[in-house]
């Protein structure tokens, strides 16, 4: 126990575990933490059973499946990263300082948190801050609605996030303590999206949205798509066949630069 409540300020592996070839896994990773990883994916689809009763009660307290959609949609999306980063980078930590029945509640009350404050940060960025468009679905004239204006950057920040932490390995972020490394990747992924989204994404917005207009080359549509796209070959490569058959590629540099562009290629 006293090993996994120190997992946000320890050294990470070389590469996430969940990528890595199994060998390499569970030689790096001992106890709990390899039973853990060596448990997946069942454990994985076991959770699915907690988590199908909870989007049930939301789907239905929120007013319906159509306004649950737009309304938890660009929070859900905007969490992701988070995620990302507790799962990857934190393995589980803070929760893992709190007994079993709390920790998995501590980390969803962070990552909802999160995922609010970054909803709200989009918002800012496709036209302006207004609560009310945070969670209303027609917020009124003027009032930036988070669906869909908000979804072509929340998505760019997980596919950057995923490419970051799986693709890329980590590299060279793995180097610093898991909780400095997470918040780090984290912020180099926002980074990387606003790029992105500035610099590909062509916004036509619906008269008296409130939304920003761009004129980028890429309409923001398609640049949603494609990133949905990127993130299933992330997910094909690089959680499903555990990255292969790259992952057995040497040097590193090599490895990496092709990860990279056969993964952002494919979905592109």
């Amino acid at each position: 126990m006293a090993i996994s409540a120190a997992a946000g300020s320890r050294t990470l592996p070389e590469r996430p575990p969940i990528s890595a070839p199994r060998r390499q896994c569970l030689r790096e990773t001992s106890g709990a933490r390899s039973a853990r990883f060596g448990g997946q994916p069942g454990l994985g689809l076991i959770g699915l059973t907690l988590v199908v009763p909870v989007l049930l009660f939301l789907v239905l307290g929120w007013g319906g499946a159509e306004r649950s959609l737009l309304v938890l949609g660009p929070m859900s999306t905007f969490a992701l990263p988070l995620i990302a980063m507790i799962a990857f980078w934190w393995e589980d930590w803070p929760g893992t300082r709190l007994r079993d029945s709390l920790s998995g509640w501590a980390n969803t009350v962070l990552i909802v948190a999160g995922g609010v404050v970054l909803t709200a940060a989009g918002q800012a960025i496709a036209g302006g801050f207004h609560l009310a468009g945070i969670f209303d679905t027609f917020p009124g004239p003027g009032h930036v609605p988070t669906y869909t204006a908000t979804l072509p950057l929340g998505g760019a920040v997980f596919v950057a996030m995923l490419e970051i932490t799986l693709v890329g390995e980590g590299w060279p972020l793995r180097r610093l303590p898991g909780l400095s490394a997470g918040l780090v990747a984290v912020v180099a992924a926002l980074i990387v999206a606003l790029i992105v989204y500035f610099t590909l994404a062509k916004v036509t917005p619906p008269p008296h949205s409130g939304v920003t207009p761009r004129g980028g080359p890429v309409r923001s549509e398609d640049l949603g798509a494609a990133l949905v796209l990127v993130g299933a070959w992330q997910v094909l490569v690089y959680v499903v066949w555990r990255g292969w058959p790259l992952s057995g590629l040497s040097p590193t540099g090599l490895r990496l630069g092709l990860a990279h562009a056969v993964v952002i290629s494919a979905g592109a």
